[in-house]
């Protein structure tokens, strides 16, 4: 009977140990145990476990911003209106932008349709502004394209999605279209662009 109590006691001090250990940092913890190789506790259903790997996820949130779709780019801008530096260069947070499983029939049809238009003056890249459901990376790390994004965010359901400002396109096709050599180089992608893309 003594054994049984002390076994309880100790499951009982391992359980406390673990909360107040996801009570004061939930993502360490959560990784932590991933690394361990426990399944990671913050995955939802919808989001696959191999791209997640043990990167610790927040609570569902609703985000509106701008996508920014080109070749190995799939960049979410976040907010609804574009903020500058003084050196007037975008300071808004951005996350590599993804899909759960299942985001086709929950509204993704629509922003493919939005992301595959030709939007003029931007440099052969596509645009939309978005408001989605999802998750947002709380753990550091690398992601995205060759780990360039800082954060990764898994859209679950799209609840609007509409065409870019004007603002969002002078601003980021514009400033593809710096120099003499990217502003030929830019043309040209127009041109492609609006040849497969409308």
């Amino acid at each position: 009977m003594a054994v049984g109590l002390v076994v309880v006691g100790l499951i009982g001090a391992g359980f406390a140990g673990l909360a107040g250990w996801y009570a004061m940092d939930r993502t360490a913890m959560i990784g932590g145990l991933c690394r361990a190789g426990l399944p990671n506790l913050s995955r939802p259903h919808d989001v696959d476990a191999r791209l997640l790997g043990c990167a610790v996820l927040g609570p569902k949130q609703r985000v509106t911003g701008i996508l920014l779709g080109d070749f190995e780019l799939s960049n979410l801008v976040i907010g609804d209106r574009l903020r500058f530096d003084q050196n007037d260069q975008v300071t808004n947070e951005t996350a590599w932008f993804s899909g759960a499983k299942g985001l086709m029939e929950r509204g993704g049809d629509r922003l493919g349709e939005q992301m595959r238009r030709y939007v003029p003056g931007g440099c052969g890249m596509r645009f939309a502004s978005v408001t989605v459901d999802g998750w947002m990376t709380v753990s550091g790390g690398k992601y995205g394209h060759l780990g360039l994004a800082s954060k990764e965010f898994y859209a679950d359901r799209v609840v609007s999605v509409g065409p870019p400002s004007a603002e969002v396109v002078k601003v980021y096709g514009g400033s593809l279209a710096a120099s003499p050599e990217a502003a030929d180089y830019c043309r040209g992608r127009e041109r492609y662009a609006a040849q497969v893309g409308q």
